[in-house]
């Protein structure tokens, strides 16, 4: 009884302390922390704003996604085990920290960026071809949350967020702050070599305190990016910044006021250029209809194979090309808007000059804007490319115009259409006759090749105004009128009455079947009747020549 009772009497306290030992070593703290069993569950009981509730209805939230944060630890996928974290309060101090993400973020950044890795470097070089990673390497301080936010708010809850949240709906109407590193930044996702290039332009210059890369960079004129870069807004992608063309979602009125921040300063000087005066007629233009900053890389000397046809065709031409004989072209056969065949019935200037969509947008590295085709002697645009383009409509039938083989003609071998012809002209045919004749004279006055200089000017036909295509026959062979009845029809059809019998030899057997017009008459320089006799002249105009009788 004594041994029972002395056993009764330690085996209380023991029994009380090996239950107590027990249970703190059931108790006891891991020496990590460890996944929650209920997850995201768990944790929004306090993290309970509607960004985080909503997280199911994001591409990370996805539960049927296999890669997906929450098909696996939920939201302790990114910031870690959570044990610890919604366990205890640390001697008073809070309670343990999770990853956190962004610039001011207590988790260093080469942490934070370990974390994205661990699902998105499965295939590391497939994720540095993406635009902005591959430059965001050479970079310091940068994370993954400096351009990406993981807790957007999906589309469609808009009103309720407003509802629910006051402090999100804040964080959205709080305006953009210029960026720490300005272009720097922008060029990590925009870094085409258009957007690159921009340094080397004069709005590019920070050596000048007057251009926007002496003041924010892109921002100056794209407009605080902070937004931009840090964040995607309600599941519909970022904050938009100003963008500049007639496709650009920012207003045409505000992209002009954009660019008079700075070039308003003088604007009566600005309004005083051609082609400012020349737009106020034009609707649907803005400063980058005709400007832009940022240049293409292509050689200077041809147009470029990437622009495209302008939608105003010849209205945005004109702003700057607005001389007389420029607009006489609406006047001539070229400028005929209602017969298909012309050049302004399809694209205007540019059915001749290319297509001018980079022209007219953009000035390239300040050495000026891509140049369109020209026309004439001494241009950058060759004289075989120049009559390539004019062939491209004339070799073909035009309806009152037949297809020319230009590659037949004696002209061909040393003359090109602007030798002849000027589109930029009126549609008077005397005024062109007298161009046209002035043109071939230019050339034959001097000899060409076997043929003798021709000495036209004062002669009957001049002065009778005859024009070379009267007898020529241009755009084909001009070997026909070597053919004696070819032209003797040519002549007869304005000398009908020397058909039958010729006036000065009404006396004298002529075998007019076996002679031409030629055999006797020079007709590049009949001389007029009076300087060959005294006297008023004779009607009957006749060429000083020998005939055998």
């Amino acid at each position: 009884m004594q041994i029972r009772s002395a056993i009764n009497r330690y085996a209380r306290p023991f029994g009380l302390l090996a239950g107590l030992l027990l249970c703190s070593a059931a108790w006891a703290d891991p020496i990590k922390p460890q996944y929650t069993e209920k997850g995201a569950e768990k944790c929004l009981l306090c993290h309970s704003e509607l960004r985080i509730e909503l997280m199911t209805e994001t591409p990370h939230g996805d539960r049927n996604n296999p890669d997906a944060p929450f098909a696996k630890h939920d939201c302790e996928s990114c910031h870690g085990p959570g044990s610890f974290h919604v366990s205890r309060s640390r001697r008073g101090k809070g309670r343990p920290p999770m990853t956190t993400f962004g610039k001011n973020a207590k988790t260093p950044v080469k942490e934070q960026v370990q974390v994205c890795l661990g699902c998105h470097a499965k295939n590391k070089d497939e994720l540095l071809k993406i635009k902005g990673h591959e430059n965001a390497r050479e970079v310091e301080g940068l994370t993954c949350s400096n351009c990406h936010t993981v807790h957007q708010l999906p589309p469609g809850h808009e009103k309720e967020a407003t509802e629910v949240s006051s402090a999100l709906a804040a964080r959205r109407r709080a305006p953009a702050e210029y960026t720490e590193r300005g272009p720097q930044k922008c060029l990590l996702c925009h870094a085409g070599t258009r957007m690159a290039l921009i340094a080397k332009t004069p709005h590019g210059d920070k050596n000048n305190p007057g251009t926007p890369f002496a003041q924010h960079g892109c921002e100056s004129c794209h407009g605080k990016g902070s937004l931009h870069i840090s964040r995607s807004m309600r599941g519909k992608g970022r904050p938009p910044m100003i963008t500049f063309g007639n496709r650009a979602k920012t207003p045409l009125k505000e992209q002009i006021q954009t660019c008079l921040k700075c070039h308003g300063k003088d604007r009566e000087a600005l309004l005083r250029i051609d082609a400012h005066k020349n737009a106020k007629d034009v609707t649907g233009l803005s400063c980058s209809t005709c400007h832009t900053m940022h240049p293409y890389p292509e050689g200077v000397g041809q147009p470029s194979r990437a622009a495209k046809y302008t939608k105003l065709g010849p209205k945005k031409c004109l702003l700057c090309h607005s001389s007389k004989r420029m607009r006489q072209v609406k006047n001539s056969p070229h400028g005929d808007t209602s017969n298909p065949y012309t050049p302004f019935a399809k694209h205007g200037c540019e059915s001749c000059h290319g297509r001018g969509s980079l022209h007219v947008s953009q000035s390239r590295r300040g050495k000026g804007r891509p140049p369109m085709l020209a026309f004439g002697e001494g241009k950058h645009t060759s004289l075989l490319q120049q009559t390539q383009v004019c062939l491209g409509c004339h070799s073909k039938d035009m309806g009152t115009l037949p297809a020319l083989d230009w590659n037949k003609t004696a002209h061909s071998v040393g003359a090109t259409c602007i030798n002849c012809h000027t589109v930029h002209a009126e549609g008077d045919l005397a005024a062109q006759a007298r161009r046209q004749t002035h043109s071939c004279t230019s050339c034959h006055a001097k000899g060409i090749g076997a043929l003798p200089a021709m000495k036209w000017k004062g002669s009957v036909h001049d002065q009778h105004k005859l024009a070379c295509s009267d007898c020529h026959a241009i755009h084909s062979d001009g070997k026909p009128l070597t053919d004696r009845q070819v032209q003797a029809d040519t002549c007869f059809s304005c000398h009908e009455d020397r058909r039958t019998e010729h006036p000065r030899f009404e006396d004298k057997f002529i075998d007019f079947d076996s002679l031409s017009c030629w055999t006797c008459h020079d007709v590049h320089q009949l001389i007029p009747q009076h300087d060959i006799q005294t006297g008023t002249p004779d009607q009957d105009v006749v060429a000083p020549a020998q005939v055998n009788e």
